[in-house]
């Protein structure tokens, strides 16, 4: 097996198959890894094209995930991981992943290292072990996380789910600084209007979307600044979320993450997506990449992409005079004066 680091800037710390997808007969027999690293995101990868399809934002209690188990859940029928850290915590990330810390949960299970984790035949139990050989068991409850995350069951009707403004305020809520949500705005706002000529005196058309092109630059201004490999993985995302909806429903930003863990008849749309996709390759990926270069991004898809692609720790000083260090290192680079 090829080694393949996906993009961005962690490092691998574990791997599972992804679960099935419930929803699409096309996408059932794709292949796909889930790989979580050590800046706790976990990216859908493809190992069969070497390409990292999406990346969502993992729990970000108790270190980075060191295990991830897939499983099916004997209270809704629908599909979970389970997963542990290096330090103390285990828990639950309900299927598909959309990045919302709502859906996902952890408890202290051990006082100090996990040192495994398993699931019994019936996938009821979780068996842990931590130091000096403490084996506990754990009974396996997804109904308590949907109850918290207010997932959806399958009694959800498709006016729910299609509800933008509940999607909206879902994403919003995740920036947790009220003045940094409205300065998103004004900077998506802004980047609709310098599409126009600025020197016309006739009214605007602001349609709700910006170019594909324009999220680098919107991520920068948001106050994430993406290396070449962290874009690679942005856009990817974007092709990736675009693939997974049905051609009657092909609107980024119409989220319908809430179809959750649940095997139910509600699809879930664009803007939250999930694993489970074709692969983005050959003629369908570039297919893929010319429809969602011509919809664009409305806002709700802007703040998925911020909220699962922004670092969740701030650079340290030491990461920056680490990073001056190299660049004035090599012939070419920066001296100590620029």
């Amino acid at each position: 097996m090829d080694v393949v680091v996906p993009g961005g800037s962690g490092t691998p710390c574990c791997m599972c198959f992804a679960p099935p997808m419930p929803y699409y007969s096309h996408c059932s027999m794709a292949t796909l890894l889930l790989i979580a690293d050590d800046v706790y995101k976990i990216k859908a990868y493809d190992p069969d094209t070497h390409t990292a399809q999406s990346t969502y934002l993992g729990p970000t209690y108790g270190g980075p995930i060191n295990k991830l188990l897939p499983f099916r859940s004997v209270n809704d029928g629908g599909a979970w991981l389970a997963y542990s850290t290096g330090d103390q915590v285990v828990g639950l990330i309900s299927w598909p992943l959309d990045g919302d810390p709502t859906h996902s949960m952890g408890v202290i299970a051990h006082p100090g290292a996990v040192q495994a984790m398993a699931l019994s035949f019936d996938e009821k139990k979780l068996v842990t072990l931590g130091n000096q050989g403490i084996l506990n068991i754990w009974d396996v409850n997804t109904a308590a996380l949907n109850a918290a995350s207010n997932r959806p069951g399958t009694a959800t009707t498709a006016a729910a789910v299609q509800d933008t403004s509940s999607q909206a305020a879902r994403w919003s809520h995740l920036i947790s600084d009220p003045d940094q949500l409205e300065e998103l705005k004004d900077y998506f706002c802004y980047a609709q209007l310098i599409t126009h000529a600025q020197n016309t005196s006739g009214a605007y058309t602001v349609t709700g979307r910006v170019s594909v092109s324009v999220l680098p630059d919107l991520m920068r201004a948001a106050g994430f600044y993406p290396s070449a490999a962290d874009i690679d993985s942005l856009l990817a995302h974007v092709k990736f979320l675009e693939g997974i909806t049905p051609d009657d429903e092909a609107v980024l930003g119409n989220n319908s993450s809430s179809g959750g863990g649940h095997n139910d008849s509600s699809k879930p749309v664009a803007a939250g997506g999930e694993p489970g996709s074709p692969a983005q390759g050959g003629d369908e990926a570039g297919g893929t990449a010319d429809t969602a270069a011509s919809r664009g991004v409305d806002f709700e898809a802007f703040l998925c992409l911020f909220v699962n692609h922004r670092p969740v720790m701030e650079v340290s000083q030491q990461q920056l005079e680490d990073a001056f260090a190299v660049l004035g290192g090599t012939p070419g680079g920066l001296t100590s004066e620029q």
